[in-house]
């Protein structure tokens, strides 16, 4: 029984390996897409994305000092597109740094 446990084990670390080797290959064509973009001869190419965010930003800041009114649907949908949006900056540079770490630490074992 504890064999069968071991290799159980074995196959979900195997698993667990391989998606974050995934999610890597995924945050480096993430990454990979915005470099180029950034280094675009076009200036709306290179600055679509931190408009689209600042745009986004003063809705925020409007909507919050009662400025402009969100409709319920249309602010929990704008909400999730923003974290949707900032996600791809933050969390996915986080993860970017951090995932070649962890595939090190689950290789080792």
């Amino acid at each position: 029984m504890a064999k069968l446990q071991d290799e159980v084990t074995t196959k979900q670390i195997e698993l667990l390996g391989k998606q974050m080797d995934l999610k890597k290959q995924l945050l480096e064509a993430q990454s990979s897409i915005i470099k180029t973009e950034s280094k675009s001869e076009s200036w709306i190419a290179r600055s679509l994305r931190p408009i689209t965010m600042l745009t986004f930003l003063v809705v925020i800041v409007c909507h919050s000092f009662e400025v402009i009114t969100l409709q319920k649907d249309f602010a929990d949908s704008f909400m999730t597109l923003v974290k949707i949006g900032l996600g791809g900056y933050v969390i996915g540079r986080s993860a970017e740094k951090a995932a070649p770490a962890v595939a090190k630490a689950i290789s080792r074992k």
